[in-house]
């Protein structure tokens, strides 16, 4: 069943040209272009003419779709969970100890927060936008997020190479840690991805070294 985070998740779900919206967003070039729009202005003033005029399309075109600001954010952030589930298999399920798996998992972690930095600024900007994590007080990241590293961790635990923590609390910290350190330090301090990587993924495995 597919997630919805936003408030106006019911009224897009019920939009007479809702599935012409969805057409309209498989294509790549408007999440693109609405990338390229986050990037120039910012998510708040990337307006629906920037993204569509960024998209190589008209605000008129856009309308006729269905397609709302709200929608493409939606958007996004299913392009995002999607490489992000993907990027994850790999240290999940491959070989090697817990602690070689977590540092596979955080280089993953560090090159999606880098193909979705506009992604990440506007998930942040949107106050009706609930991505990362659950609704509510004290709410742990969304499953999806956490779960990998749960698996790592708990893995590392038992061969040993990871200290035994609690894996659903580390996890939901390990995970907040990278996205936004990363995408601060990236686009607040300029620094380079590699620089961005190495020092934020060296912390991170330290703090549960065995």
């Amino acid at each position: 069943m597919r997630t919805t985070w936003y408030k106006e998740s019911v009224e897009i779900a019920h939009h007479p040209d809702s599935r012409v919206a969805d057409l309209a967003l498989a294509d790549d070039g408007l999440l693109e272009g609405a990338r390229r729009a986050v990037s120039k202005y910012g998510w708040r003033d990337a307006t629906l003419e920037r993204i569509a005029r960024e998209a190589g399309l008209s605000r008129v075109t856009l309308h006729r779709r269905g397609v709302s600001k709200a929608r493409i954010l939606q958007g996004l952030a299913e392009a995002y969970e999607s490489d992000y589930r993907s990027a994850l298999a790999p240290a999940v399920r491959g070989p090697g100890s817990g602690r070689a798996r977590l540092l596979l998992a955080l280089d993953a972690m560090c090159n999606v927060s880098e193909r979705h930095l506009e992604t990440i600024v506007a998930l942040a900007d949107d106050a009706s936008a609930v991505f990362f994590h659950e609704p509510g007080e004290a709410a742990t990241s969304k499953d999806f997020i956490v779960e990998p590293l749960q698996t790592i961790l708990r893995f590392g635990a038992r061969d040993g190479s990871l200290q035994p923590v609690d894996a659903n609390e580390w996890a939901t910290v390990i995970a907040n840690l990278v996205h936004w350190t990363y995408q601060h330090l990236r686009q607040s301090h300029a620094w380079s991805p590699e620089r961005s990587r190495s020092t934020l993924i060296q912390i991170v495995v330290q703090g549960v070294d065995a």
